[in-house]
């Protein structure tokens, strides 16, 4: 009847120890897909932020033939307050052209940080599930022995 017992239990720690070991595959491979999903979304925030600079860059440059146009069209040279004005759009369109990049950067960053985190997650619990495997490795081989020892008595 000992005997009995302790196979069940012995077979029930094998399972679990197989159990441990599927998980913590499971987990590594969550691991890497986290990751590259942070990278995909991180390749789409630096696209999304190109584009929005290209967009960025012909409306400026839209703006500046306008002005330009409607001051020719007045007939006013484009020297003194025209040329001051446009100077100062070109400047501006730059400020805003840099702070659009950072932006698009941070959005880089950010995407590639929570790809990062969740691989990391990840691996924490595929290392729990790991470590778990190896316990139940331990707790098999003291009922092996613990079977061992009853089954000779």
């Amino acid at each position: 009847m000992a005997v009995g017992a302790a196979i069940v239990g012995i077979l029930g720690t094998a399972f679990s120890v197989y159990s441990s070991s599927k998980a913590s595959s499971a987990q590594s491979r969550a691991a890497r897909q986290a990751k590259r999903a942070g990278e995909i979304k991180a390749r789409d925030e630096r696209l999304r932020g190109l584009e929005e600079k290209r967009k960025m860059k012909k409306e400026l440059a839209y703006k500046e033939g306008l002005a330009r146009a409607r001051a020719g069209a007045s007939g006013i040279s484009l020297g003194g307050t025209v040329a001051q004005y446009l100077a100062d759009l070109k400047e501006e369109g730059l400020k805003d052209l840099a702070w659009l990049t950072e932006v698009s950067e941070s959005r880089v960053q950010t995407a590639l940080a929570g790809g990062e985190l969740s691989a990391t997650q990840s691996r924490a619990g595929a290392a729990t599930s790991t470590a778990s495997a190896w316990q139940g490795v331990g707790q098999l081989a003291t009922q092996s022995y613990s079977a061992y020892k009853s089954y000779g008595e």
